[in-house]
């Protein structure tokens, strides 16, 4: 449908993240600098990554979409104070 980034775009993309990170990590106290960089990293780029593996399983049919029912409860939260057996 959408076709995929170019590599070189993603490269760029993480370069800049990088850099971006760095910077703000630079008002932080050093012992945490990189734990900052570590998260900021992770929102940037971790949802584009996981994105394409989501794609990647549903493309070699490890995943299969969603019938009308499974639509229907697929964000349902669920809280319990005892698992099913």
């Amino acid at each position: 449908m959408i076709p995929g980034p170019d590599k070189s775009l993603l490269d760029e993309f993480a370069k800049f993240a990088l850099e971006q990170a760095m910077i703000r990590a630079k008002q932080y106290p050093p012992q945490i600098q990189d734990r900052f960089v570590y998260d900021f990293m992770d929102c940037a780029i971790g949802h584009t990554v996981a994105m394409m593996v989501l794609d990647e399983l549903y493309d070699n049919g490890s995943f299969r979409a969603l019938n009308e029912q499974e639509k229907v409860t697929a964000n349902l939260l669920m809280f319990a104070d005892k698992l099913p057996e």
